[in-house]
């Protein structure tokens, strides 16, 4: 069971038992992940959303949500331990009443997070829209994709987009011209055959869909 220890002599914040910081973040990035967390991925990145979408400013997140505020405030039991000499420690166990449902769950992860002094490095979805993944940064500004491949598949994407965008262009450009010419011809052929004769690249089902979404308009009766 995930328990936040609290030492007062480390400016209140939180050591994860079993690994660092960022491993408790890794730990967390792989139940996000994880088709097996069902309902309860589902209501932490619901969560994470909601935190990225304020600029994980979450004074204001909890502001304009008071049911949350509520929630995490209640989320865990402190138990209160003694050290070695004179020192002691809380440690904060999450109340299995909460824990039971997904969206409890969701709330205890989510503290763990904001807790967490590398919690702000948590990206994610990955901007690669095949990926989806969230994902520890490992610099301190913005990371959109959570590798260099993700990275270079987007730029790959982006770049197939312009492409074909320019290219839908030129046969618009094209296909407009042809129009012209028709309008001056007394023709037995359909306009839209007219064209794909002028433009062969360009076929009655591009110009078809053209005129359907209102880039392209056709001769007058």
């Amino acid at each position: 069971m995930l328990a936040l220890i609290l030492q007062l002599d480390q400016d209140v914040n939180p050591l994860f038992p079993g690994g660092s910081d960022r491993d408790e973040l890794e730990r967390i990035c792989s139940e996000l992940n994880s088709e097996a967390s069902g309902d309860r991925r589902h209501e932490l990145r619901r969560l994470l959303n909601q935190w990225q979408e304020v600029g994980q400013d979450l004074a204001a997140m909890l502001s304009a949500d008071a049911a949350l505020k509520k929630a995490l405030q209640e989320a865990f039991r402190p138990e209160y331990f003694a050290g070695n000499g004179p020192r002691a420690r809380l440690v904060l166990t999450p109340d299995k009443r909460t824990v039971d449902s997904p969206s409890g769950w969701a709330v205890v992860r989510f503290a763990a997070i904001t807790l967490n002094r590398e919690g702000h490095k948590l990206r994610g979805p990955c901007a690669y829209g095949p990926c989806g993944r969230y994902f520890v940064s490992k610099r301190e500004s913005p990371s959109l994709y959570c590798s260099r491949r993700c990275c270079q598949a987007a730029s790959a994407v982006r770049h197939r987009r312009r492409f074909l965008e320019a290219e839908r262009q030129d046969k618009l450009r094209r296909a407009t011209a042809a129009i012209r010419n028709w309008r001056g011809r007394r023709s037995r052929i359909d306009w839209k055959r007219w064209v794909c004769r002028c433009e062969p690249d360009i076929t009655v089902r591009f110009l078809t869909r053209a005129v359907n979404r209102g880039d392209l308009g056709p001769p007058p009766n």
